[in-house]
C-alpha cells in the first residue's frame, strides 16, 4: 500500500482526539490503492505487485519512442530538409 504523508494530515499545536484520527485514517484508506490489474488481466492485490504493476506502466509509458529514421527524410512538410534537434536557431517558414 502506498503511505499517504500529506501535509494536511499533520496535526500541529495540540493533542489529536480520537475524532481527528479517526478522520485520518479514513482519509489515509480512501487514497490507498487495494487491488490492480495488470496488462495480463490478472488481479494484483499485495503492496510489491500493486507497485510493480505502476512501476511497469510508468515506464512503458514514457519509455523512448522508436522513429523510423528513413521515414522521417521522406515526410512531406514543406520544409527542405528536418531541422536536427542540435541546431540552435531554426524557425518555421
Amino acid at each position: 500500500m502506498f503511505i499517504d504523508n500529506g501535509e494536511q494530515d499533520g496535526i500541529t499545536g495540540e493533542e489529536p482526539s480520537l475524532h481527528h484520527l479517526l478522520k485520518i485514517r479514513k482519509r489515509q484508506a480512501q487514497r490507498t490503492v487495494h487491488q490492480v490489474y495488470d496488462t495480463d488481466g490478472s488481479l494484483k492485490t499485495s503492496p510489491a505487485d500493486i507497485l510493480r504493476v505502476f512501476t511497469d506502466y510508468m515506464r512503458r509509458k514514457y519509455d523512448h519512442i522508436q522513429v523510423n529514421e528513413e521515414r522521417m527524410r521522406h515526410v512531406n512538410c514543406g520544409l527542405k530538409t528536418i531541422p536536427s534537434l542540435r541546431t540552435k536557431h531554426w524557425r518555421n517558414p
